[in-house]
């Protein structure tokens, strides 16, 4: 309703500022219509994505000042059909009110789109834990596995930082939050061979003391003996 008066507005500022009523008074509607029409943009674009969250689901909070400023918008149409001078627009604090009410809806749409965003990605999408607080047993199996954890969070998480602008911004979220959810550490893995490979993956690496029959035997059930050698390391 409040886009579609402020552009009703606009168009009669179009039609105004084409009409024979002089230069000055041309050159008036013209600055008005560029202060109103940097607006409506703005309020065109979140109203684009108020559509898109609710197509795709995503909870909307109401906005603050929606009625304060359809009121004044309202009002100085109906000045402005009546007489469709610079003069009407610019009486008082009527067309400085209505910027001014306009800037804090938009400012009050935008922050509620960005939480309502912020809310549905941490409450609706991928709730796991940051890779820096993954305690597994670092086994070839699990270090690939974590690499591709931390590359697919860190894409994911970037996502919350801003609400997004098309489908396909939503869709790549919802991708990598899957993505994330079917990545299953093997768990199930001995203390002696967890311990073994933490010390594989240390700037020391391993000690015969740590390559117990247990770990020998795990390693060759995984297919993983061929992977280790021995070297000497002289002091």
């Amino acid at each position: 309703m409040l886009g579609e008066q402020a552009v009703q507005v606009l168009s009669r500022l179009q039609s105004a500022e084409k009409a024979k009523g002089g230069v000055e008074q041309a050159q008036e509607l013209n600055e008005l219509r560029k202060e109103l029409s940097e607006r409506v943009e703005r309020l065109r674009q979140l109203k684009a994505r108020a559509r898109l969250f609710r197509e795709h689901k995503i909870r909307l909070s109401p906005v603050l000042d929606a009625e304060h400023a359809i009121v004044l918008v309202s009002e100085i149409a109906a000045r402005f059909q009546e007489a469709p001078v610079s003069s009407t627009l610019k009486k008082g604090k009527r067309w400085s009110g209505m910027l001014a009410a306009l800037d804090m809806l938009e400012k009050n749409a935008r922050s509620r789109q960005a939480e309502d965003w912020k809310t549905f990605h941490s409450t609706q999408l991928f709730g796991g834990r940051p890779p820096e607080q993954i305690r597994v047993a670092l086994t070839p199996k699990n270090q690939e596995l974590l690499r591709r954890y931390t590359d697919l969070y860190r894409k994911f998480a970037a996502y919350r930082s801003y609400a997004p602008e098309t489908a396909e911004a939503i869709e790549e979220a919802r991708k990598s939050s899957d993505a994330l959810a079917r990545i299953k550490f093997d768990e199930d893995v001995p203390r002696d061979v967890e311990k073994f490979f933490e010390a594989t993956a240390s700037s020391l690496g391993a000690s015969l003391e740590l390559l117990k029959p247990s770990v020998i035997d795990w390693l060759r059930a995984n297919n993983l003996i061929a992977t280790f050698v021995v070297r000497s390391r002289i002091n």
